[in-house]
């Protein structure tokens, strides 16, 4: 280069030296929206990642079918408030194992983590085919699938995330769609399969689909790439990190996130209950109603990505959570089946 003429300006030398580096990896540039190497990688791993929140959320997302039929049902004995407390146990499990899964990933257990939270997920499910009480139903469904699933939410959106850089809100939103249409899958499944084959295969038959989709997850999250993004040993940290409780920003969003997952999954779990003892409907409508809440979910995840990607994902997460805190209290005025229908419906997107 020169900076007059005939005269020569001194050599960036750190540039020269990323010119080499770039001259020895391939003629190819990372394109802008991905972290890895591989358009065709960063997709598997959304793929992936979808066929785990199909899992691990849709799962939970239809417990709303499970509570009504225990009630109603398996186990009448059982007061609806003991029979939440399974869906409830999951889904905190599902939650909190963050705090052992988030260091776990840091220290690159990743793979080891998908490994074991995929098996202890369909164990589970394939013993509460076999439970009939309801302290086993507990242990199996809450509990043993509850911890599985603890160990896959993050690893998941981990993964996705450190793929993407530019356009990291879109692909995490492509992905967690996959949690409705789990919730559909599943309570479609629950539902048109128990007349026919009984509660017991109808629960092992759904074991067998999680199962497959978990191992298809497992091949697209955790194929090999030889340019990805690596933990490097110095990245590394203690499985507990002191200095997050010194972070005010960080304790003002876990504080955000504990009151709003406190009341998110609830009305999932009470709309096919409430259509059936309140409304007077079949349980096939009442299915139907929650069917409806997911796949308006699906559209309000992905629309609702789109606006994080412009406008921050704070923002989208802060009017979301006052509009579900409305939804809620607009609840008490759905006293016909239209009304909870367009309760239902709203409150999914």
């Amino acid at each position: 280069m020169f900076s007059e003429k005939g005269k020569t300006a001194p050599v960036d030398t750190e540039a020269t030296d990323l010119a080499h580096i770039r001259e020895d990896e391939e003629s190819s540039e990372i394109p802008p929206n991905f972290a890895v190497k591989s358009k065709v990688h960063g997709c598997l791993q959304v793929i992936g990642a979808f066929f785990i929140f199909f899992n691990v959320w849709g799962l939970n997302l239809a417990f709303g079918s499970f509570q009504s039929y225990y009630a109603l049902i398996y186990i009448p004995s059982s007061t609806s408030s003991d029979i939440a407390w399974i869906g409830t146990i999951q889904s905190w499990l599902l939650i909190v194992g963050g705090l052992l899964s988030g260091p776990l990933f840091d220290l690159g257990y990743n793979k080891t983590m998908i490994i074991v939270g995929s098996i202890l997920g369909v164990i589970g499910i394939m013993m509460l085919s076999l439970a009939h009480a309801y302290y086993a139903i507990f242990l199996s469904q809450g509990v043993c699938v509850g911890f599985g699933f603890g160990l896959l939410y993050v690893p998941a959106i981990a993964l996705v995330s450190r793929s993407f850089t530019t356009r990291r809100a879109v692909a995490l939103g492509v992905a967690s769609s996959g949690a409705p249409v789990g919730g559909i899958i599943y309570t479609i499944m629950f539902n048109q399969l128990i007349p026919t084959v009984g509660f017991s295969w109808t629960v092992r038959l759904m074991a067998f689909l999680m199962l497959a989709l978990f191992i298809a997850a497992a091949i697209m999250l955790l194929w090999p790439e030889r340019h990805a993004v690596k933990v490097k040993a110095t990245q590394r940290r203690s499985l507990i990190d002191l200095r997050a409780f010194k972070d005010l920003p960080f304790w003002s969003f876990a504080i955000g996130n504990f009151f709003l997952y406190l009341g998110y999954i609830t009305p999932f779990y009470y709309i096919p209950t409430y259509a059936e003892t309140k409304l007077g409907t079949s349980r096939s409508m009442a299915s139907n109603v929650l069917m409806i809440s997911q796949a308006s979910s699906v559209i309000g995840r992905v629309v609702l990505t789109l606006f994080a990607h412009y406008y921050g994902s704070m923002v989208s997460w802060i009017i979301c959570g006052v509009l579900s805190g409305v939804l809620c209290i607009c609840w008490i005025s759905a006293d016909n089946l239209v009304r909870f229908i367009l309760f239902a419906a709203f409150y999914g997107e």
